[in-house]
This record gives C-alpha cells, sequence and structure tokens, in this order.
C-alpha cells in the first residue's frame, strides 16, 4: 500500500548535512560532484538552511558506505562530526 511505499522509500535516503557553511562553498560543490559519482547513488538534491546545507542522497546502504567511497581529496575537505545509519553530519576544515 502507499503508506509502506512512501516508508519504503525514506530508508533510501541518506542526510548529508554540512554545517555552519556558506551556500557557494566551493567544496559543497566538490562533494556533490562527487557523491554523483559513487556507484549506489542515484540522486542529490540539496536545500540550505541557517547556515547548514543538507543533501539529500538516494542510496540503498548504510551512510558510512557513501562517505567511505568517495575520493581521499574530497572528503580532506571536511572533518567528519558524525555518522549514523542514514545520516552524515561533517563541517568544513
Amino acid at each position: 500500500d502507499a503508506f509502506n511505499k512512501l516508508f519504503a522509500s525514506k530508508r533510501e535516503t541518506l542526510v548529508l548535512t554540512v554545517s555552519n557553511v556558506d551556500y557557494d562553498n566551493p567544496g559543497v560543490s566538490i562533494l556533490k560532484e562527487n557523491l554523483k559519482k559513487v556507484k549506489a547513488v542515484k540522486t542529490v538534491s540539496s536545500k540550505y538552511t541557517d547556515g547548514n546545507m543538507l543533501l539529500e542522497i538516494g542510496f540503498k546502504g548504510k551512510a558510512n558506505e557513501v562517505w567511505d567511497n568517495l575520493s581521499p581529496e574530497t572528503k580532506a575537505l571536511f572533518k567528519v562530526v558524525n555518522i549514523g545509519d542514514n545520516a552524515i553530519t561533517v563541517k568544513t576544515k
């Protein structure tokens, strides 16, 4: 039914938050482009609220799998604050 489909799709979404960042930060653009290159990532969309960039990532799996598959150059731009099952919080270095 529609209720289960709604929640099934939600489980396939990870949220990566870049905290305390400017909207036009070049590192965020690099991060978005590189997320799209991760094999199992289907979609990447973004929202910006109160100094935080929220990236919604269509992905089946755990958040750390997405982070681990990013290039070392991309990961070097950020410091990981928290990684849960379906959420990652980072800040710029």
